[in-house]
């Protein structure tokens, strides 16, 4: 059965990051295949089991509880691999919506959405089952890697959703959320959803 993996650039930049932090690149590694092979000879694509003890050895080596959010925000269009460049053959946003709803399990084979118009919102739920350890840091890679990408293709460096809703409890640094993610925050939700205006799905 072949192993589920992550595109390898969502663990450079979080390698690069910790390592922008002075901690040590072995301890980072520990655990992993990388700690024998080497970053340098990572490929395009790494083992999930490898990305989730990153993630773990990076928290631990940090304490930022930030992490997730800080990793998200820097994940842009050429993060996506193959993804991300097939985005960029988008008329509209409505049509980068279609794509990746039919290719997001290329960029994290985990994950299950579902996407609907509400009203006058454009809503992505996730109805995947995430570890409560490592919870809190996944919704906000993703929420916050769709913010940036949603920035990135339609050239609004500023865009803020209209509604955040995640299962946890608010955070200590709950107010990032709202500075980052727009007023519409809420927490200790049953559903974990974002949602954005309606209009954009034609913008070009």
């Amino acid at each position: 059965m072949p192993q589920s993996t992550t595109p390898a650039q969502y663990a450079l930049i979080l390698i690069d990051l910790v390592q922008s932090r002075g901690c040590d690149t072995q301890a980072l590694l520990e655990g992993t295949e990388l700690a024998r092979s080497g970053v340098a000879s990572v490929g395009a694509r790494v083992r999930d089991a490898d990305f989730t003890l990153l993630v773990e050895n990076a928290m631990m080596l940090t304490g930022d509880p930030t992490l997730g959010l800080t990793l998200g925000l820097r994940l842009n269009l050429s993060a996506h691999a193959v993804v991300g460049q097939a985005f960029m053959t988008c008329r509209d946003l409505r049509q980068v919506i279609e794509l990746f709803l039919k290719y997001y399990h290329l960029l994290a084979p985990g994950l299950y959405v579902e996407f609907e118009v509400v009203q006058d919102q454009a809503v992505l739920t996730t109805v995947s089952e995430i570890e409560e350890e490592l919870q809190q840091f996944m919704y906000e890679l993703l929420y916050g890697a769709v913010l940036n990408t949603l920035r990135g293709l339609l050239n609004l460096p500023h865009l803020r959703l209209s509604l955040l809703e995640v299962p946890y409890p608010a955070p200590p640094h709950a107010d990032r959320y709202r500075e980052t993610f727009g007023d519409m925050v809420r927490f200790d939700c049953v559903q974990s959803r974002i949602g954005f205006d309606v209009a954009l799905l034609e913008r070009p």
